[in-house]
């Protein structure tokens, strides 16, 4: 199961949460998560592919939400996300990231400030806690 919290600091809205289950491998050290967010409502699903190295993490949708978001610690990632009916341009600025892997379960977290179409939206963190099945 694969649980995803991302929060934005200085807008003072409430987390957005994630919860699916979820595959986990790992192919030349590098750790791969995929799942698909159900659809709901008018809003079709959402597959989820993330990709994580000890320096960038990548997040690739596709579906109802589609494109790649890019966090690269120490450098702005310049990534495009397609909502469907409006395109972002997003520059993240990652301080920090860390993995931590313990028995069969995975967590990082990812600190970073956001921009969206050249604009500072807000300081960021995301908490990605990858669980084995019971």
């Amino acid at each position: 199961m694969i649980r995803i919290s991302t929060t934005q600091f200085d807008t003072g809205s409430e987390p957005v949460l994630e919860e699916a289950p979820a595959s986990f491998r790992i192919v030349n050290g590098t750790r791969y998560i995929s799942y698909v967010l159900p659809a709901d409502g008018d809003q079709p699903a959402i597959s989820t592919i993330i990709q994580i190295n000890e320096k960038s993490l990548e997040v690739r949708r596709n579906g109802g939400i589609r494109g790649k978001v890019l966090y690269f610690l120490g450098e702005p990632a310049h990534s495009q996300l397609d909502l469907g009916f409006l395109c972002l341009d997003i520059v993240n600025e990652t301080d920090y990231l860390a993995i931590c892997e313990i028995n069969d379960n995975l967590s990082v977290t990812v600190r970073y400030k956001l921009y969206i179409n050249g604009e500072f939206i807000s300081n960021c963190e995301m908490e990605i806690m990858l669980t084995a099945s019971e």
